[in-house]
């Protein structure tokens, strides 16, 4: 089953990132969702976690939610959710708008520990356009409205992380 899924992987590729850059369209949703990424061994953010917080910021900024939840433990020595949430209030959100999800360590435990910190509805997801597909996947075992939005990228980083995101769900089929 693996080879037959590696197989097909290049395809997958294409949709994952076809999928991950479609426009957002209008809507508000209860919360907006932004998964840990990399904090790097000195507490900074990696340019992968900054952009998707700069885009979870100008999301919350249009508007599309009262909410912004920094969700990530990682595995540094600083916890994802706290330099995201550090970014945030650098931004101008204020401290009462932003939540902290502090104990997931891959995206299915940000989906299933965001449910329990909010029990809200509906929520945005801002991360990188190869995640997307993953996102709606995870978030929609626990939300009833889920919608994932990508950060553009470079279109030779799109089709990198594209085919890495390809080559994830392949090799866990």
């Amino acid at each position: 089953m693996r080879l037959r899924s590696l197989l097909v992987a290049p395809v997958r590729a294409i949709r994952i990132d076809r999928h991950g850059m479609r426009p957002l369209g209008p809507g508000v949703w209860d919360a907006i969702v932004v998964p840990g990424c990399l904090v790097r061994d000195d507490g900074t953010p990696s340019g992968a976690l900054r952009r998707r917080m700069d885009h979870g910021i100008a999301l919350w900024r249009d508007g599309r939610a009262p909410v912004l939840v920094c969700s990530g433990l990682g595995r540094g020595g600083r916890p994802e959710a706290d330099v995201m949430r550090d970014l945030a209030l650098a931004a101008g959100v204020p401290e009462d708008a932003v939540l902290r999800e502090r104990g997931s360590m891959n995206t299915a435990e940000n989906a299933r520990l965001t449910a329990g910190l909010l029990g809200a509805a509906s929520v945005l997801v801002a991360t990188d356009a190869s995640h997307v597909v993953r996102c709606e996947r995870e978030f929609g075992r626990w939300f009833d409205r889920v919608r994932a939005t990508g950060v553009p990228l470079a279109p030779r980083s799109r089709a990198r992380m594209a085919v890495r995101e390809a080559l994830r769900e392949a090799w866990h089929a």
